[in-house]
């Protein structure tokens, strides 16, 4: 999983990406002005959030730190 991946290489940048042509017809209804701030904030928490990062030890999953996300690619492609 990503966190796993994060933690053990912490200076690989790690971004979540979505969007493209395929979501073209959800654009129009999601990027109205009055859903665009609540967008950017939710991105904003998704990237300061703090993930934790489980290894197996013994046989029993054990927190080994946390990760964050570098960034997040927002692809917006219309028809």
């Amino acid at each position: 999983e990503w966190t796993r991946f994060k933690y053990h290489n912490p200076n690989v940048k790690v971004l979540i990406a979505f969007g493209g042509s395929y979501y073209a017809n959800l654009w129009s209804e999601t990027l109205q002005a009055s859903n665009v701030n609540a967008i950017a904030e939710a991105m904003a928490k998704a990237v300061e959030q703090k993930y934790p990062v489980y290894e197996k030890v013994d046989g029993k999953y054990q927190l080994k730190g946390y990760v964050q996300l570098d960034g997040i690619d927002l692809d917006i492609e219309t028809a």
